[in-house]
């Protein structure tokens, strides 16, 4: 599996927590170690995950290769909303 690399791919990258039961995103930070140091000093639980920015996910995944489309239905609208 590949790893997420911010040096090796030129997107713009933003760190989204979401903690735990919650059902929209607590904070979103530009870096990780700001990130983890407001999840700690608030003894909070969850998930951070880094995401690109002004592209689509679909269509980053697809460009970095984490992602290939193997049928039209994979390609559609609703396929592109759930990621």
């Amino acid at each position: 599996m590949k790893e997420l690399q911010g040096n090796n791919i030129k997107d713009s990258f933003i760190w989204v927590f979401n903690g735990d039961n919650g059902q929209f995103p607590s904070a979103i930070f530009r870096e990780k170690n700001d990130a983890i140091q407001w999840i700690q000093d608030n003894s909070l639980s969850g998930i951070l995950t880094k995401y690109p920015v002004d592209i689509p996910l679909f269509d980053w995944a697809i460009k970095n290769g984490f992602f290939t489309p193997k049928n039209e239905l994979q390609q559609g609208a609703k396929t592109k909303s759930k990621l």
